[in-house]
């Protein structure tokens, strides 16, 4: 007959057992399940934050920076322009890839102050000189225009590019 304390103690065992199974599964394995195998590549453009959590290292928060920036930048043209989120890991190029289709682009005749400054390479003072350029001369012209400007260097006219539109 059994005691009380001996059901007790091999009840006591038996969770210690489940506990010890448990520790010893590697947490850090079943996160790996999850993410892309090497060699795997992804649309930077067109990923949503789950598919760029599967990437190694890229989890919730970074993934939802990189989608939010894409957004407001209105489509990435070059894997360096990632370097411009802060502190994401530097390898994260080795698992995306850019296709040919062409950034959203900000119509700089039409868009109101607030849509020119809300673009992460333009902001307030040059969203200001572009409207102060389309009261005085009616619209811009074309990207030379903005370089007469002192809110544009090259730099900055090189990184609009691809995001202006003219018509």
């Amino acid at each position: 007959e059994t005691s009380h304390w001996q059901t007790s103690k091999n009840q006591h065992s038996d969770k210690q057992a489940k506990k010890d199974t448990l520790r010893q599964e590697n947490p850090y394995k079943s996160y790996m399940e999850n993410k892309l195998p090497d060699g795997s590549l992804v649309n930077v453009n067109t990923a949503d934050t789950a598919t760029l959590m599967r990437i190694p290292g890229i989890g919730p928060y970074f993934s939802h920076r990189i989608v939010s920036y894409r957004e407001r930048l209105g489509g990435f043209y070059s894997l360096q322009q990632l370097h411009e989120i802060e502190n994401l890991p530097e390898n994260i190029g080795d698992w995306l890839y850019i296709d040919d289709s062409p950034c959203k682009k900000l119509r700089v005749n039409h868009a109101s102050l607030k849509e020119l400054k809300d673009h992460p390479y333009i902001g307030y003072y040059r969203a200001r000189a572009i409207i102060d350029i389309r009261k005085t001369d009616g619209r811009v012209q074309n990207m030379r225009q903005l370089l007469f400007l002192d809110a544009f260097s090259e730099t900055d006219i090189a990184r609009l590019e691809p995001y202006l539109d003219f018509n």
